[in-house]
């Protein structure tokens, strides 16, 4: 299985794509900070691929910048202590994705399919 991650940033729209199994997202979510955990559950879906039940999330990005994490940042409530990131400031919904993401990878990397793309 080709596997590629990250997020594509020289092109004029993008979009990223993760499924796994809902095994491995079920065991990734107890393993991850509670900020994690919760962005986590809240940007992925249950869904069904290659007659599996399997957990999905999927992002687009337009030429104007705009996401699914715009709408995470005004929408998402979380009541708890939000980590920092790497700068020492609050950690934002897209940071806490993207960390979701590797995790599930690490736990699990036979059982992850992501992809990125831009055009």
């Amino acid at each position: 299985m080709k596997i590629r991650t990250g997020f594509v940033s020289n092109s004029s729209s993008s979009s990223f794509v993760c499924i796994t199994t809902k095994q491995n997202f079920k065991e990734t979510i107890k393993k991850c900070h509670p900020y994690v955990a919760a962005v986590g559950k809240e940007v992925f879906s249950k869904g069904r691929f290659t007659g599996m039940d399997v957990m999905v999330y999927t992002d687009y990005c337009d030429m104007g910048g705009n996401s699914y994490y715009d709408h995470l940042n005004d929408n998402f409530d979380f009541d708890g202590d939000i980590p920092d990131n790497e700068e020492g400031e609050e950690m934002e919904p897209w940071e806490a994705i993207e960390i979701f993401t590797r995790k599930l990878q690490e736990n699990n990397e036979s059982e992850v399919l992501t992809d990125s793309r831009g055009g």
